[in-house]
């Protein structure tokens, strides 16, 4: 009894393990005839990574794989007909391009390419063109690239479906701006400290950024001319201070003195521009530049002639020049227009006054305020205050004002003289024309 029960058991084992082993060696199958269903669904059309230029008619590159903002890239792909047996026709190749790729005109659809078979095992190259807009940042880009095709079996046709996503990198290119931080004005023959900004306004960073000047005839750099910044990335600034002279004699204007900037880019390419910074160097009237001295005061018959000197000490033009006379002991304003004043010129202001303390002479306070303007037409206006001595009228000079009033009254006496023997004349004349017309008649 014991001996037929294991035996009982045994077959019962055998008859399950055999069951299980039906179901595995099924179910393999089954995964082997999906597989090869799948494969012959999907491997008759396959296509290679894109191949891919910048268009070198329209930018001159060393590199014509590198591709940056505002680039028109070329691109090629392989489609491939793998199948061992069977024919493909009606070949659509579609790029789906993203931003910031845009599809240009190179076959008749635009962004789609065809081919009108591929026999078995046969290749094809479709070719596409996109714009990349010159607003893009660095990064990795996606065109999407889908294929339909036709397969010819025996018995029926079939479509064939592909699609897969490439990613192009687009390297930014740094471009920069210089600006001045604050409006900078040089004098002549100063040595004065300013402030640039360095904008990176372009879609790249730029690695090891330095930056050189280098002077001109009438502006120089004093110090340091190179400056070394080093990463500088998109949208930033930095600010370098540089210390700058104008030669002396330099004439006001406008000069240049120019910045080289060199960098690495983004694409491992060595970059370099120039760009020149314009510097004012300006005319400058200082406080002490205009200079004002009495330069004489003399007796004349009718009062008095007071003369101030207005020399210029500086370099910069004085022009239209005025001087307006005042003091609390004259009863009006007295003005003298003197022009312009080169460097080192000189001239003077000349006033007349009439008859002050009875011609007593004595101390006279007088204001004298003097108006002119810079080559900027900017006025400018200096009060100086003068205490002139005023001489005493001499005898002569009284006794000269008695014969100039004697000698006017006798020129009086002799016109009117003149006068009326003139009209006696004229009178005599009409009497006798009169008479003459009498007698006629």
């Amino acid at each position: 009894m014991i001996k037929s029960s294991i035996k009982f058991r045994k077959v019962q084992e055998n008859s399950k393990n055999s069951k299980n082993s039906s179901h595995i060696n099924f179910l393999l199958l089954l995964m082997i005839l999906l597989l090869l269903l799948f494969m012959n669904s999907t491997s008759a059309i396959q296509m290679d990574n894109p191949q891919y230029t910048v268009d070198m008619s329209r930018l001159n590159t060393s590199a014509p794989t590198i591709i940056h903002p505002g680039d028109d890239v070329d691109i090629w792909i392989k489609i491939t007909n793998d199948d061992t047996d069977k024919e493909l026709k009606n070949i659509e190749v579609e790029l789906s391009p993203k931003y910031p790729f845009e599809t240009k005109q190179v076959n008749s659809i635009i962004g789609t390419a065809t081919l009108s078979h591929l026999n078995e095992g046969e290749s094809d190259i479709v070719h596409f063109k996109v714009h990349v807009d010159e607003n893009a940042p660095s990064g990795e880009y996606p065109i999407t690239i889908n294929v339909n095709a036709i397969r010819y079996d025996d018995d029926y046709e079939s479509t064939q479906e592909l699609g897969k996503t490439y990613y192009l990198p687009i390297y930014g290119v740094a471009k920069f701006e210089m600006d001045l931080l604050s409006k900078c004005e040089i004098e002549p023959s100063e040595t004065k400290s300013i402030s640039l900004n360095v904008h990176n306004k372009g879609t790249g960073n730029a690695k090891y950024l330095s930056v050189s000047f280098s002077g001109s005839e009438n502006v120089n750099i004093v110090g340091p001319t190179t400056y070394y910044i080093g990463l500088l990335k998109a949208s930033d600034s930095n600010s370098i201070e540089i210390n700058t002279n104008s030669i002396p004699g330099t004439s006001p204007g406008v000069y240049p003195i120019d910045a080289t900037l060199s960098w690495i880019g983004e694409d491992g390419v060595s970059y370099s521009t120039e760009m020149p910074v314009n510097l004012e160097v300006k005319d400058i009237i200082y406080k002490n530049q205009p200079y004002v001295y009495v330069e004489e005061v003399k007796s004349i018959t009718t009062g008095y002639e007071l003369s101030f000197a207005l020399a210029n000490r500086g370099s910069s033009d004085l022009s239209h020049c005025v001087m307006t006379l005042t003091s609390p002991n004259l009863s009006k304003e007295y003005i003298s227009y003197i022009g312009d004043l080169e460097e080192d010129d000189s001239d003077s202001g000349i006033f007349e006054i009439g008859t002050f303390n009875s011609g007593a002479g004595g101390k006279l306070p007088v204001n004298l305020e003097i108006t002119y303007f810079d080559r900027y037409h900017e006025e400018y206006m200096i009060n100086e205050e003068f205490t002139v001595d005023i001489p005493a009228k001499s005898d002569e000079d009284s006794n000269m004002l008695i014969y100039l009033g004697i000698l006017a009254i006798v020129l009086l006496v002799i016109i009117y003289y003149l006068y009326k023997k003139r009209q006696k004349k004229k009178l005599a004349e009409k009497l006798e024309k009169e008479d003459a017309e009498n007698d006629n008649d």
